[in-house]
Protein backbone atom coordinates (compact mmCIF):
# COMPACT_ATOMS: atom_id res chain seq x y z
CA UNK A 1 0.00 0.00 0.00
CA UNK A 2 1.43 3.43 -0.92
CA UNK A 3 2.01 6.10 1.70
CA UNK A 4 -0.21 8.50 -0.26
CA UNK A 5 -3.13 6.04 -0.23
CA UNK A 6 -2.65 5.43 3.51
CA UNK A 7 -2.64 9.17 4.21
CA UNK A 8 -5.74 9.80 2.09
CA UNK A 9 -7.57 6.96 3.81
CA UNK A 10 -6.73 8.14 7.32
CA UNK A 11 -7.72 11.74 6.56
CA UNK A 12 -10.97 10.60 4.94
CA UNK A 13 -11.91 8.43 7.89
CA UNK A 14 -11.08 11.19 10.36
CA UNK A 15 -13.18 13.73 8.47
CA UNK A 16 -16.25 11.52 8.23
CA UNK A 17 -16.06 10.25 11.79
CA UNK A 18 -15.87 13.82 13.07
CA UNK A 19 -18.52 15.55 10.96
CA UNK A 20 -20.73 12.64 9.84
CA UNK A 21 -20.63 10.08 12.64
CA UNK A 22 -23.64 8.15 11.31
CA UNK A 23 -22.42 7.82 7.73
CA UNK A 24 -19.80 5.62 6.09
CA UNK A 25 -17.14 7.42 4.03
CA UNK A 26 -17.62 7.34 0.28
CA UNK A 27 -15.40 4.61 -1.09
CA UNK A 28 -13.32 5.00 -4.20
CA UNK A 29 -14.80 1.82 -5.70
CA UNK A 30 -17.83 -0.35 -5.00
CA UNK A 31 -17.92 -3.65 -6.89
CA UNK A 32 -21.15 -5.64 -7.02
CA UNK A 33 -20.57 -9.25 -8.02
CA UNK A 34 -24.03 -10.53 -8.90
CA UNK A 35 -23.80 -14.33 -8.82
CA UNK A 36 -26.66 -16.30 -10.33
CA UNK A 37 -25.49 -19.76 -9.36
CA UNK A 38 -28.75 -21.68 -9.38
CA UNK A 39 -27.48 -23.78 -12.28
CA UNK A 40 -24.58 -26.06 -13.17
CA UNK A 41 -22.07 -23.43 -12.02
CA UNK A 42 -23.11 -23.66 -8.36
CA UNK A 43 -19.88 -25.46 -7.48
CA UNK A 44 -17.87 -22.42 -8.61
CA UNK A 45 -19.58 -19.90 -6.30
CA UNK A 46 -17.63 -20.49 -3.09
CA UNK A 47 -14.21 -20.82 -4.79
CA UNK A 48 -14.72 -17.39 -6.36
CA UNK A 49 -15.82 -15.94 -3.01
CA UNK A 50 -12.65 -17.40 -1.52
CA UNK A 51 -10.64 -15.56 -4.17
CA UNK A 52 -12.26 -12.30 -3.07
CA UNK A 53 -11.53 -13.08 0.59
CA UNK A 54 -7.94 -13.91 -0.32
CA UNK A 55 -7.50 -10.54 -1.98
CA UNK A 56 -8.60 -8.66 1.14
CA UNK A 57 -6.45 -10.78 3.45
CA UNK A 58 -3.39 -10.23 1.29
CA UNK A 59 -3.58 -6.46 1.67
CA UNK A 60 -2.17 -4.86 4.81
CA UNK A 61 -3.15 -1.49 6.28
CA UNK A 62 -6.68 -0.07 6.10
CA UNK A 63 -8.39 -1.38 2.94
CA UNK A 64 -11.61 0.52 3.48
CA UNK A 65 -11.86 2.40 0.20
CA UNK A 66 -12.96 -0.57 -1.92
CA UNK A 67 -16.28 -2.29 -1.20
CA UNK A 68 -16.66 -5.80 -2.58
CA UNK A 69 -20.31 -6.79 -2.38
CA UNK A 70 -21.78 -10.08 -3.47
CA UNK A 71 -25.37 -11.12 -4.11
CA UNK A 72 -25.74 -14.89 -4.53
CA UNK A 73 -28.40 -17.36 -5.54
CA UNK A 74 -27.55 -20.89 -4.42
CA UNK A 75 -29.56 -23.85 -5.78
CA UNK A 76 -32.30 -25.31 -3.57
CA UNK A 77 -32.12 -22.32 -1.28
CA UNK A 78 -35.12 -20.06 -0.80
CA UNK A 79 -33.01 -16.99 -0.03
CA UNK A 80 -31.23 -14.11 -1.66
CA UNK A 81 -27.84 -13.88 0.00
CA UNK A 82 -26.04 -10.55 0.30
CA UNK A 83 -22.51 -10.34 1.62
CA UNK A 84 -19.93 -7.66 2.23
CA UNK A 85 -16.52 -9.23 1.90
CA UNK A 86 -13.48 -7.71 3.53
CA UNK A 87 -10.40 -8.84 5.45
CA UNK A 88 -12.59 -9.85 8.37
CA UNK A 89 -14.58 -12.35 6.35
CA UNK A 90 -17.82 -12.84 4.48
CA UNK A 91 -20.33 -10.76 6.41
CA UNK A 92 -24.06 -11.21 5.91
CA UNK A 93 -25.50 -7.85 4.91
CA UNK A 94 -29.26 -7.51 4.47
CA UNK A 95 -29.86 -10.96 2.97
CA UNK A 96 -33.46 -11.51 1.92
CA UNK A 97 -35.80 -14.35 2.80
CA UNK A 98 -36.93 -14.43 -0.81
CA UNK A 99 -36.04 -16.72 -3.68
CA UNK A 100 -33.75 -15.05 -6.22
CA UNK A 101 -34.41 -15.46 -9.94
CA UNK A 102 -38.16 -14.92 -9.96
CA UNK A 103 -37.98 -11.39 -11.36
CA UNK A 104 -34.41 -10.86 -12.65
CA UNK A 105 -34.79 -7.20 -13.64
CA UNK A 106 -36.35 -6.05 -10.37
CA UNK A 107 -33.88 -8.08 -8.31
CA UNK A 108 -30.84 -6.69 -10.11
CA UNK A 109 -32.08 -3.12 -9.71
CA UNK A 110 -32.85 -3.72 -6.02
CA UNK A 111 -29.32 -5.01 -5.56
CA UNK A 112 -27.92 -1.82 -7.07
CA UNK A 113 -30.08 0.23 -4.69
CA UNK A 114 -28.61 -1.74 -1.78
CA UNK A 115 -25.11 -0.87 -2.96
CA UNK A 116 -25.87 2.79 -3.58
CA UNK A 117 -27.62 3.34 -0.24
CA UNK A 118 -25.14 1.52 1.99
CA UNK A 119 -21.89 1.62 0.05
CA UNK A 120 -21.71 4.77 -2.08
CA UNK A 121 -18.56 5.19 -4.13
CA UNK A 122 -16.90 7.37 -6.71
CA UNK A 123 -16.78 4.43 -9.13
CA UNK A 124 -19.09 1.44 -9.61
CA UNK A 125 -18.49 -1.90 -11.28
CA UNK A 126 -21.30 -4.38 -11.88
CA UNK A 127 -20.11 -7.93 -12.57
CA UNK A 128 -22.72 -10.39 -13.82
CA UNK A 129 -21.61 -13.91 -12.89
CA UNK A 130 -23.41 -16.85 -14.51
CA UNK A 131 -23.97 -18.61 -17.80
CA UNK A 132 -24.18 -16.38 -20.84
CA UNK A 133 -25.33 -17.17 -24.36
CA UNK A 134 -24.88 -14.00 -26.38
CA UNK A 135 -28.04 -13.51 -28.39
CA UNK A 136 -29.01 -17.17 -28.77
CA UNK A 137 -30.52 -19.96 -26.71
CA UNK A 138 -28.48 -21.09 -23.73
CA UNK A 139 -29.07 -24.78 -24.39
CA UNK A 140 -27.65 -24.76 -27.91
CA UNK A 141 -24.67 -22.65 -26.88
CA UNK A 142 -23.65 -24.95 -24.05
CA UNK A 143 -24.24 -28.49 -25.24
CA UNK A 144 -20.63 -28.75 -26.36
CA UNK A 145 -19.39 -27.83 -22.92
CA UNK A 146 -20.22 -31.34 -21.78
CA UNK A 147 -17.03 -32.46 -23.46
CA UNK A 148 -14.97 -29.26 -23.21
CA UNK A 149 -11.62 -30.04 -21.62
CA UNK A 150 -11.31 -26.68 -19.87
CA UNK A 151 -14.80 -26.72 -18.36
CA UNK A 152 -14.74 -28.37 -14.95
CA UNK A 153 -18.44 -28.74 -14.28
CA UNK A 154 -20.78 -30.79 -16.40
CA UNK A 155 -24.02 -29.31 -17.58
CA UNK A 156 -27.36 -30.95 -17.01
CA UNK A 157 -29.52 -29.70 -19.87
CA UNK A 158 -32.59 -31.81 -19.13
CA UNK A 159 -34.35 -29.17 -17.07
CA UNK A 160 -33.41 -26.45 -19.49
CA UNK A 161 -34.98 -28.38 -22.33
CA UNK A 162 -38.23 -28.32 -20.38
CA UNK A 163 -38.11 -24.78 -19.04
CA UNK A 164 -36.36 -22.63 -21.65
CA UNK A 165 -38.02 -21.75 -24.89
CA UNK A 166 -35.94 -20.61 -27.83
CA UNK A 167 -36.60 -16.93 -27.25
CA UNK A 168 -34.64 -17.01 -23.99
CA UNK A 169 -31.16 -15.79 -24.66
CA UNK A 170 -29.06 -13.62 -22.41
CA UNK A 171 -27.38 -14.11 -19.04
CA UNK A 172 -28.10 -15.01 -15.38
CA UNK A 173 -29.79 -18.36 -15.97
CA UNK A 174 -31.77 -19.79 -13.05
CA UNK A 175 -32.54 -23.48 -13.52
CA UNK A 176 -34.98 -23.71 -10.61
CA UNK A 177 -37.11 -20.79 -11.75
CA UNK A 178 -36.66 -21.35 -15.47
CA UNK A 179 -35.70 -17.70 -15.94
CA UNK A 180 -32.83 -15.63 -17.24
CA UNK A 181 -32.04 -11.96 -17.74
CA UNK A 182 -32.95 -11.63 -21.40
CA UNK A 183 -31.03 -9.17 -23.52
CA UNK A 184 -33.92 -6.71 -23.62
CA UNK A 185 -34.25 -7.11 -19.84
CA UNK A 186 -30.55 -6.30 -19.48
CA UNK A 187 -31.22 -2.97 -21.18
CA UNK A 188 -34.15 -2.27 -18.87
CA UNK A 189 -32.19 -3.16 -15.73
CA UNK A 190 -29.12 -1.12 -16.61
CA UNK A 191 -31.18 1.91 -17.57
CA UNK A 192 -32.74 1.84 -14.10
CA UNK A 193 -29.39 1.25 -12.40
CA UNK A 194 -28.01 4.29 -14.20
CA UNK A 195 -30.78 6.30 -12.55
CA UNK A 196 -29.98 4.73 -9.16
CA UNK A 197 -26.30 5.64 -9.42
CA UNK A 198 -27.05 9.02 -10.96
CA UNK A 199 -24.70 8.38 -13.87
CA UNK A 200 -23.44 5.67 -16.16
CA UNK A 201 -22.00 2.52 -14.59
CA UNK A 202 -18.22 2.68 -14.86
CA UNK A 203 -17.76 -0.99 -15.78
CA UNK A 204 -20.22 -3.72 -16.66
CA UNK A 205 -18.35 -7.00 -16.47
CA UNK A 206 -19.78 -10.26 -17.73
CA UNK A 207 -18.10 -13.23 -16.11
CA UNK A 208 -19.97 -15.45 -18.53
CA UNK A 209 -19.63 -16.97 -21.98
CA UNK A 210 -20.00 -15.38 -25.42
CA UNK A 211 -21.11 -11.90 -24.34
CA UNK A 212 -18.49 -9.67 -26.01
CA UNK A 213 -20.66 -9.05 -29.05
CA UNK A 214 -21.63 -6.08 -31.17
CA UNK A 215 -25.28 -6.81 -30.44
CA UNK A 216 -24.85 -7.11 -26.66
CA UNK A 217 -22.79 -3.93 -26.49
CA UNK A 218 -25.54 -2.09 -28.36
CA UNK A 219 -28.03 -3.07 -25.65
CA UNK A 220 -26.03 -1.37 -22.88
CA UNK A 221 -24.07 1.42 -24.57
CA UNK A 222 -26.24 4.20 -23.16
CA UNK A 223 -25.96 3.02 -19.56
CA UNK A 224 -22.32 2.06 -18.99
CA UNK A 225 -18.89 3.31 -20.01
CA UNK A 226 -17.00 0.04 -20.44
CA UNK A 227 -17.96 -3.57 -21.17
CA UNK A 228 -15.62 -6.39 -20.15
CA UNK A 229 -16.49 -9.84 -21.46
CA UNK A 230 -15.48 -12.88 -23.47
CA UNK A 231 -16.08 -13.68 -27.12
CA UNK A 232 -15.59 -17.38 -26.43
CA UNK A 233 -16.88 -19.73 -23.74
CA UNK A 234 -15.33 -19.30 -20.31
CA UNK A 235 -14.25 -22.18 -18.04
CA UNK A 236 -16.31 -22.69 -14.91
CA UNK A 237 -13.60 -21.04 -12.84
CA UNK A 238 -14.19 -17.79 -14.75
CA UNK A 239 -12.45 -14.61 -13.68
CA UNK A 240 -9.53 -14.87 -11.25
CA UNK A 241 -10.77 -12.26 -8.78
CA UNK A 242 -7.81 -12.05 -6.41
CA UNK A 243 -5.38 -11.20 -9.20
CA UNK A 244 -7.03 -7.89 -10.02
CA UNK A 245 -8.55 -7.16 -6.61
CA UNK A 246 -5.25 -7.18 -4.71
CA UNK A 247 -3.82 -4.24 -6.72
CA UNK A 248 -7.16 -2.43 -6.63
CA UNK A 249 -7.59 -2.76 -2.86
CA UNK A 250 -3.95 -1.86 -2.30
CA UNK A 251 -4.17 1.47 -4.11
CA UNK A 252 -7.68 2.25 -5.42
CA UNK A 253 -6.85 5.89 -6.19
CA UNK A 254 -4.58 4.67 -8.98
CA UNK A 255 -7.47 2.98 -10.78
CA UNK A 256 -9.93 4.63 -13.08
CA UNK A 257 -12.37 2.46 -15.03
CA UNK A 258 -10.04 2.02 -18.00
CA UNK A 259 -7.09 0.89 -15.88
CA UNK A 260 -9.20 -1.56 -13.90
CA UNK A 261 -10.75 -3.01 -17.06
CA UNK A 262 -7.31 -3.49 -18.59
CA UNK A 263 -6.14 -5.30 -15.46
CA UNK A 264 -9.16 -7.64 -15.48
CA UNK A 265 -8.42 -8.55 -19.10
CA UNK A 266 -4.69 -8.99 -18.48
CA UNK A 267 -5.10 -11.20 -15.42
CA UNK A 268 -7.58 -13.39 -17.29
CA UNK A 269 -5.22 -13.77 -20.24
CA UNK A 270 -2.23 -14.46 -18.01
CA UNK A 271 -4.12 -17.24 -16.21
CA UNK A 272 -5.74 -18.98 -19.19
CA UNK A 273 -2.64 -19.26 -21.33
CA UNK A 274 -3.72 -22.36 -23.26
CA UNK A 275 -6.95 -20.88 -24.60
CA UNK A 276 -9.42 -18.13 -23.85
CA UNK A 277 -10.61 -14.64 -24.69
CA UNK A 278 -11.39 -11.52 -22.70
CA UNK A 279 -11.72 -7.95 -23.90
CA UNK A 280 -12.59 -4.45 -22.75
CA UNK A 281 -14.75 -2.26 -24.98
CA UNK A 282 -15.34 1.50 -24.93
CA UNK A 283 -19.11 1.76 -25.10
CA UNK A 284 -19.00 5.52 -25.68
CA UNK A 285 -17.17 4.93 -28.97
CA UNK A 286 -19.52 2.33 -30.38
CA UNK A 287 -21.67 4.63 -32.50
CA UNK A 288 -18.68 5.10 -34.81
CA UNK A 289 -18.37 1.33 -35.20
CA UNK A 290 -22.10 0.88 -35.79
CA UNK A 291 -21.99 3.55 -38.48
CA UNK A 292 -19.12 1.71 -40.10
CA UNK A 293 -20.93 -1.65 -40.04
CA UNK A 294 -23.92 0.04 -41.66
CA UNK A 295 -21.70 1.52 -44.37
CA UNK A 296 -19.97 -1.82 -45.01
CA UNK A 297 -23.27 -3.70 -45.28
CA UNK A 298 -24.83 -1.12 -47.61
CA UNK A 299 -21.78 -1.10 -49.87
CA UNK A 300 -21.71 -4.91 -50.04
CA UNK A 301 -25.38 -4.86 -51.03
CA UNK A 302 -24.56 -2.32 -53.76
CA UNK A 303 -21.76 -4.54 -55.05
CA UNK A 304 -24.13 -7.50 -55.10
CA UNK A 305 -26.45 -5.56 -57.40
CA UNK A 306 -23.65 -5.15 -59.95
CA UNK A 307 -21.93 -8.53 -59.85
CA UNK A 308 -23.69 -10.93 -57.56
CA UNK A 309 -21.92 -14.29 -58.23
CA UNK A 310 -18.39 -12.92 -57.76
CA UNK A 311 -19.29 -10.92 -54.66
CA UNK A 312 -21.14 -13.86 -53.12
CA UNK A 313 -18.05 -15.97 -53.67
CA UNK A 314 -15.91 -13.38 -51.88
CA UNK A 315 -18.39 -13.21 -49.00
CA UNK A 316 -18.41 -16.99 -48.65
CA UNK A 317 -14.62 -17.02 -48.58
CA UNK A 318 -14.45 -14.26 -45.96
CA UNK A 319 -17.11 -15.87 -43.78
CA UNK A 320 -15.59 -19.36 -43.92
CA UNK A 321 -12.13 -18.02 -43.08
CA UNK A 322 -13.24 -15.85 -40.15
CA UNK A 323 -12.70 -17.01 -36.59
CA UNK A 324 -15.79 -18.71 -35.18
CA UNK A 325 -16.63 -19.29 -31.54
CA UNK A 326 -18.43 -22.06 -29.67
CA UNK A 327 -21.67 -20.83 -31.15
CA UNK A 328 -20.73 -21.07 -34.82
CA UNK A 329 -23.01 -18.19 -35.73
CA UNK A 330 -20.74 -15.79 -33.84
CA UNK A 331 -17.61 -14.64 -35.69
CA UNK A 332 -14.85 -12.17 -35.00
CA UNK A 333 -15.76 -8.91 -36.75
CA UNK A 334 -12.16 -7.84 -37.38
CA UNK A 335 -11.34 -11.20 -38.99
CA UNK A 336 -14.31 -10.91 -41.33
CA UNK A 337 -13.32 -7.40 -42.36
CA UNK A 338 -9.73 -8.46 -43.00
CA UNK A 339 -10.67 -11.52 -45.04
CA UNK A 340 -13.18 -9.65 -47.19
CA UNK A 341 -10.79 -6.76 -47.73
CA UNK A 342 -8.18 -9.22 -48.99
CA UNK A 343 -10.57 -10.39 -51.73
CA UNK A 344 -11.22 -6.94 -53.23
CA UNK A 345 -8.18 -6.96 -55.57
CA UNK A 346 -9.34 -10.31 -56.98
CA UNK A 347 -12.84 -8.93 -57.47
CA UNK A 348 -11.40 -5.99 -59.43
CA UNK A 349 -9.24 -8.27 -61.56
CA UNK A 350 -12.13 -10.62 -62.29
CA UNK A 351 -14.31 -7.71 -63.41
CA UNK A 352 -11.58 -6.09 -65.51
CA UNK A 353 -10.88 -9.34 -67.33
CA UNK A 354 -14.51 -10.12 -68.01
CA UNK A 355 -15.88 -9.72 -71.50
CA UNK A 356 -19.39 -8.91 -72.57
CA UNK A 357 -21.30 -11.82 -74.06
CA UNK A 358 -24.85 -12.99 -74.47
CA UNK A 359 -24.80 -14.20 -70.87
CA UNK A 360 -22.69 -11.60 -69.11
CA UNK A 361 -22.66 -7.82 -69.09
CA UNK A 362 -19.36 -6.09 -68.55
CA UNK A 363 -19.52 -4.35 -65.15
CA UNK A 364 -20.06 -0.62 -65.09
CA UNK A 365 -17.65 1.88 -63.59
CA UNK A 366 -20.01 2.19 -60.65
CA UNK A 367 -19.08 -1.35 -59.60
CA UNK A 368 -15.40 -0.43 -59.41
CA UNK A 369 -16.28 2.69 -57.44
CA UNK A 370 -18.31 0.56 -55.04
CA UNK A 371 -15.37 -1.83 -54.59
CA UNK A 372 -13.09 1.11 -53.81
CA UNK A 373 -15.60 2.42 -51.30
CA UNK A 374 -15.92 -1.02 -49.69
CA UNK A 375 -12.14 -1.20 -49.32
CA UNK A 376 -12.17 2.19 -47.60
CA UNK A 377 -14.95 1.20 -45.20
CA UNK A 378 -13.34 -2.13 -44.31
CA UNK A 379 -9.94 -0.53 -43.73
CA UNK A 380 -11.50 2.19 -41.58
CA UNK A 381 -13.52 -0.41 -39.69
CA UNK A 382 -10.44 -2.36 -38.66
CA UNK A 383 -8.92 0.81 -37.25
CA UNK A 384 -12.15 1.61 -35.39
CA UNK A 385 -12.26 -1.88 -33.86
CA UNK A 386 -8.67 -1.48 -32.69
CA UNK A 387 -9.66 1.74 -30.91
CA UNK A 388 -12.99 0.55 -29.50
CA UNK A 389 -11.46 -2.66 -28.10
CA UNK A 390 -8.80 -1.10 -25.89
CA UNK A 391 -7.72 -4.30 -24.11
CA UNK A 392 -7.75 -7.81 -25.51
CA UNK A 393 -6.51 -11.22 -24.39
CA UNK A 394 -6.63 -14.03 -26.94
CA UNK A 395 -4.71 -17.25 -26.44
CA UNK A 396 -4.27 -20.66 -28.03
CA UNK A 397 -6.71 -21.47 -30.80
CA UNK A 398 -8.39 -18.11 -30.12
CA UNK A 399 -5.25 -16.06 -30.75
CA UNK A 400 -6.84 -14.34 -33.77
CA UNK A 401 -9.76 -12.99 -31.73
CA UNK A 402 -9.82 -9.18 -31.74
CA UNK A 403 -12.26 -8.54 -28.91
CA UNK A 404 -15.72 -8.15 -30.43
CA UNK A 405 -17.97 -10.61 -32.28
CA UNK A 406 -20.93 -10.24 -34.58
CA UNK A 407 -23.83 -12.49 -35.53
CA UNK A 408 -23.32 -14.12 -38.95
CA UNK A 409 -25.07 -17.47 -39.53
CA UNK A 410 -24.27 -19.37 -42.69
CA UNK A 411 -27.88 -20.01 -43.69
CA UNK A 412 -30.90 -17.73 -43.66
CA UNK A 413 -32.83 -20.67 -42.25
CA UNK A 414 -30.60 -20.49 -39.19
CA UNK A 415 -31.22 -16.82 -38.40
CA UNK A 416 -32.63 -16.91 -34.89
CA UNK A 417 -36.24 -15.62 -34.86
CA UNK A 418 -35.35 -13.22 -32.07
CA UNK A 419 -32.50 -11.56 -33.99
CA UNK A 420 -34.63 -9.12 -36.02
CA UNK A 421 -36.04 -7.86 -32.71
CA UNK A 422 -32.65 -6.90 -31.27
CA UNK A 423 -31.83 -3.23 -30.92
CA UNK A 424 -28.83 -3.60 -33.22
CA UNK A 425 -30.84 -5.24 -36.02
CA UNK A 426 -33.50 -2.56 -35.73
CA UNK A 427 -31.09 0.36 -35.67
CA UNK A 428 -28.66 -1.06 -38.25
CA UNK A 429 -31.11 -2.89 -40.56
CA UNK A 430 -28.61 -3.10 -43.41
CA UNK A 431 -26.71 -5.86 -41.57
CA UNK A 432 -29.85 -7.97 -41.22
CA UNK A 433 -30.70 -7.30 -44.87
CA UNK A 434 -27.24 -8.53 -45.85
CA UNK A 435 -27.64 -11.68 -43.77
CA UNK A 436 -31.01 -12.45 -45.34
CA UNK A 437 -29.72 -11.86 -48.87
CA UNK A 438 -26.41 -13.65 -48.57
CA UNK A 439 -27.00 -16.53 -46.18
Amino acid sequence: MSKMFFLKTVLSLAFFSTYFPNLSPVAEWSLLIYMQGDNSLSGCINPDIEEILKAHRMVTGIPLMVNTLVQVDYPQDQKTWRFKIDRYGKLDDASLNEEMGISPVDELVASAKWVKSKYPANHYALILWSHGSGIEDYRNSYLKLLNAKNFKHELNNNKLENNFDKSRRGILYDDSQGTCLRNEDLTSALSQIKEVFGRKIDIVGMDACLMAMVEIAYQIKDYANILVGSQQIEPGTGWIFDRFLIPLISDPYSFNAEILAKLIVKTYGDFYIASGTQSAIYLDSLDLLYGNIDAVAKTILECLNYRSPAVIGALKYARSNSLEFDNKKYIDLFCFYRQLNAKIPALRTEAENSTQSCCFVKPSQKYFMALDLLHQHLSAGMLIISDVVFANAANGNMKDAHGISIYYPISRYKIHPSYPKTMFAQQVPSWLELLKKFV
